[in-house]
């Protein structure tokens, strides 16, 4: 397992190879004020953000659930049991990579789904940039403080994602698709500067 004082070296790699191009004069500062957002003043020490975006498992170290877990259940039922369970997976890892191979693990246990349609039988198909802005809004707005993981069920007719922890802030069911409120804003302002994100997926956010 990575030691702790490892995931806070880490967070200084990526913040020193992300970081927008300034003067040299200022390249400290810059440096030290990014850090700080995801590691503690004085002990340099990973807070919860850097453990979730650096840790390659983040469950071990925090300690507390938060992986994602991708449930393929064979049936409609609102309420499976235990026999329509037919495949389930966990991947865990840095949050950006999480993203990636949660999206691409949905959508290859997806091509085992098929649906009677007016042409036949066919493959259930959901829009890819769908599947993708749904995990991660329910991975950058959850309650981390909750020990639990992001859960996605796969069932013959849907797709449902559990995400841990209430509505945020003063978001309600009545204003969610005009309310904006970020739970994790140092995870979405690290995420956003990776490269190959679209970059709508987290204005929406």
């Amino acid at each position: 397992m990575m030691p702790v004082s490892a995931v806070a070296r880490e967070a200084r790699r990526f913040d020193a190879e992300h970081r927008a191009d300034i003067s040299s004069a200022h390249s400290d500062e810059a440096l030290e004020s990014r850090t700080h957002n995801l590691l503690e003043w004085k002990t340099w020490e990973p807070r919860v953000a850097a453990v979730l975006l650096f840790h390659p498992n983040p469950s071990a170290a925090m300690p507390r659930k938060c992986a994602v877990k991708i449930s393929r259940y064979e049936t409609k039922e609102d309420e499976p049991e235990r026999d329509h369970l037919g495949r389930q997976e966990t991947v865990e890892g840095p949050l950006y990579r999480v993203i990636h191979d949660a999206t691409s693990k949905i959508k290859e246990i997806m091509t085992s789904v098929t649906i009677w349609t007016a042409s036949g039988l066919k493959n259930a198909e959901y829009p890819p940039e769908s599947i993708w802005e749904v995990l991660v809004n329910a991975l950058i707005h959850r309650d981390y403080s909750i020990s639990d993981d992001t859960h996605v069920l796969i069932f013959d007719n849907r797709i449902e994602v559990l995400s841990p922890g209430r509505l945020p802030g003063y978001v309600t069911v009545e204003n969610i698709l005009q309310a904006r409120f970020s739970r994790n804003q140092k995870i979405v302002r690290t995420l956003n500067r990776y490269p190959n994100l679209p970059i709508e997926t987290w204005a929406k956010a």
